[in-house]
């Protein structure tokens, strides 16, 4: 069975979209979540390992709000993630989808 995994569509809006879709065996998927406290810094890891994944070209600042997972425009003024958000990427050849989640 093979799963087609499509990046988020902020990527593309942001213009850094580098590949918009991968296929993966499904035996090659890997789930993750990212729960901490407050300020943590969550948001900032989900960034940079969309970053060493190559899903973007540039890391975005959560004190910038131009973060891949903080779309809504409330997260963007106040610097804090309030919705969770799924986003995937690939990976040495396994798919991860990852959850940012609020503090």
């Amino acid at each position: 069975m093979v799963v087609r995994l499509v990046l988020p569509a902020t990527l593309c809006r942001r213009g850094v979209c580098r590949l918009s879709t991968r296929l993966f065996g499904s035996g090659n998927t890997r789930n993750v979540g990212i729960i901490a406290h407050i300020d943590a810094g969550k948001t900032t890891t989900t960034e940079r390992m969309l970053l060493l994944a190559g899903a973007v070209h540039a890391a975005g600042e959560v004190d910038s709000g131009d973060t891949v997972t903080d779309f809504l425009e409330q997260e963007r003024e106040r610097g804090i993630t309030i919705q969770s958000a799924a986003t995937s990427f690939g990976w040495r050849g396994a798919a991860v989808s990852l959850i940012d989640t609020p503090g």
